[in-house]
């Protein structure tokens, strides 16, 4: 009874007995939006039930603007919209999983949004613990409004003049800790 009860524990945590490879229930995705009566580029992301068949609908998902963001190997979403006399490429580019464990399993994603030639956004959409749930370029305006997280630490916020990247996100983010922290 105890070698049976055994060798079945020891059949159970055998991965490779029930799959050839482990996924995760759920799918990230990204939304491109363009909202042309309020003259709008919106990109959000979330999570989506994974199911058998999601590798053949991608191609239909992503003519809705709807991207899942795993990619085994580089590939890139990109979309180009007329907003009033402005000329937006919109280019999300997911790239494989660079290491195993939490977040290393994951794809970096990268978002580049360029007006006129001139590049506004220029960041990591989602990159472990860092990434964006919405961010919204007005170019008529010049606005850049956006939501996103480095870990636990949620923070928004907006930019008329400068390049949204990396560092802005990550400067963004001290800052709000640091209110959180009760240090500004």
């Amino acid at each position: 009874m105890i070698r049976s009860a055994s060798f079945l524990t020891i059949l159970l945590l055998m991965p490779c007995f029930w799959t050839a490879s482990a996924t995760a229930d759920d799918a990230p995705y990204a939304e491109y939006r363009f909202v042309s009566d309020m003259g709008q580029i919106q990109v959000t992301t979330g999570v989506m039930e994974r199911t058998e068949d999601l590798a053949s609908r991608r191609p239909a998902l992503e003519s809705k603007g709807i991207v899942v963001l795993e990619a085994d190997t580089t590939r890139a979403f990109t979309r180009t919209a007329r907003v009033g006399t402005h000329r937006v490429v919109t280019t999300i580019t997911i790239l494989p999983p660079a290491g195993h464990g939490e977040g290393g399993a994951s794809s970096n994603v990268d978002l580049k949004m360029v007006v006129d030639g001139a590049t506004r956004v220029d960041c990591p959409l989602s990159q472990a613990a860092l990434g964006l749930d919405r961010i919204v370029l007005e170019p008529e305006r010049g606005y850049v409004t956006l939501i996103g997280h480095d870990g636990i630490v949620r923070f928004d916020g907006f930019e008329s003049q400068a390049i949204i990247d990396a560092d802005w996100l990550a400067s963004r983010a001290e800052f709000v800790r640091q209110l959180i922290a009760g240090k500004k």
